[in-house]
């Protein structure tokens, strides 16, 4: 079998922390990993594990000389590459949202490394690598998850036309979820070139985090992760907190997210009056967040739109008790009532109704229903599972 080479794209190295997680589950498959974009400071990978990061410098002072190195390897070990490439930008109709020496930049360490498969991570930025099929005969791989497929072309009609041009000539798609493969045929695709494999969990990493006391605190804890964006939902959870309180329920709700609270967020707070009731924190480390989770009683998820959220897949993996928006693919993870809890999209009422159940419940029923929420990501959500199917998708492209 072929020793591919297979890059992992997001633009940024290192990537979100499930992008990250891919590659994980990639370097013990025999595949070569190769990075390539902006990288941060004081970030190396283990060559000796295949992956190999071509990344662009982010300082100026470094970027000049970067391209100069780029082209003189360019012009010595492939001079046609250079040409196909300067010349499909010059006569490129695109409304490029680069400088050219930026792409410069971006593109040569792509070209000077050409893998077999370029896996890209976000959708949006299909249009600006299409070209490397197109000059190259580079295999296109195109994850799916969430904003970019489920709202992003509503509000662009440009690249909604982008999508139903390209997307058919993708040579795959990784779904993170069923209802999004449903949400790309829409614009054109083949079912056959759709696999859905859902994202997975390093399970050792979870170890020091693992709940094992299911006794509510008082007043009882609900957490949120994710940033305050308006897909996320907030406010449903905020007036559920509002109507629990209203019934002289103790309760208490900390949302962990990378910055602080917006205008409508703090307006919400403020109207609700929930100043004493809700906590706002911006943790340093995934580590921290996981601790916060593990102190808490219960996880709610109230967002509008979602691939599968990442949260839910770690709450569970920590043992605490998930209630979810039924939204989009999370249907596909939460069975109400038998590994998490659920209520009906934008719902306040019924979500209401779901955190008293919570509250309401013994702490053998809150173990029982975690419980079942382990071993659902030990079945469906392994890291190990997940590299493996992903291998046979990128080998299925050379059979």
């Amino acid at each position: 079998m072929k020793k591919l080479r297979v890059a992992i794209y997001s633009g940024e190295v290192p990537s979100s922390i499930f992008i990250e997680r891919l590659v994980n589950s990639l370097v013990d498959s025999g595949i070569i990993i190769y990075l390539f974009g902006r990288k941060r400071p004081d970030f190396n990978y283990n060559k000796e594990k295949n992956i190999y990061d071509y990344t662009t410098p982010n300082k100026r002072t470094f970027l000049f000389f970067f391209i100069i190195y780029q082209l003189l390897l360019i012009l010595f070990t492939a001079p046609l590459n250079l040409i196909k490439l300067i010349t499909f930008r010059i006569k490129s109709t695109k409304d490029w949202s680069t400088g050219f020496f930026t792409w410069l930049a971006n593109a040569l360490p792509i070209v000077n490394h050409l893998p077999d498969i370029f896996h890209i991570q976000w959708a949006k930025a299909l249009p600006k690598w299409f070209f490397l099929k197109q000059l190259f005969g580079v295999k296109i791989v195109l994850s799916l998850r969430g904003a970019h497929i489920n709202y992003s072309p509503l509000a662009d009609g440009y690249l909604a036309n982008q999508y139903s041009s390209l997307f058919p000539n993708v040579d795959m798609i990784h779904s993170v979820s069923k209802d999004l493969a449903t949400q790309v045929e829409k614009y054109g695709t083949d079912k056959k070139k759709i696999h859905v494999i859902y994202s997975g969990l390093d399970l050792q990493s979870f170890q020091f985090y693992k709940k094992s006391d299911w006794e509510s605190h008082n007043p009882f804890q609900f957490i949120s992760v994710g940033r305050f964006h308006w897909k996320k939902g907030y406010q449903y959870a905020l007036s559920s907190m509002s109507a629990i309180l209203n019934k002289n329920i103790p309760i208490h709700y900390t949302i962990i997210a990378k910055g602080p609270p917006n205008e409508e967020i703090l307006y919400y707070v403020n109207n609700l009056r929930l100043e004493d009731y809700v906590t706002f924190l911006q943790l340093k480390t995934q580590e921290e967040v996981y601790h916060q989770m593990k102190e808490s009683d219960c996880l709610i998820l109230p967002s509008i739109e979602e691939g599968i959220a990442n949260v839910v897949l770690e709450s569970m993996a920590i043992g605490l008790p998930v209630i979810s928006s039924n939204c989009c693919g999370m249907n596909e993870v939460v069975k109400n009532n038998e590994n998490g809890f659920t209520f009906i999209n934008r719902d306040i009422n019924d979500l209401t109704s779901v955190m008293l159940d919570v509250i309401a419940y013994s702490p053998s029923k809150r173990k029982k229903i975690a419980k079942a929420g382990l071993a659902h990501i030990e079945r469906h959500h392994n890291l190990t599972q997940i590299g493996e199917k992903m291998k046979v998708v990128y080998h299925s492209l050379y059979k």
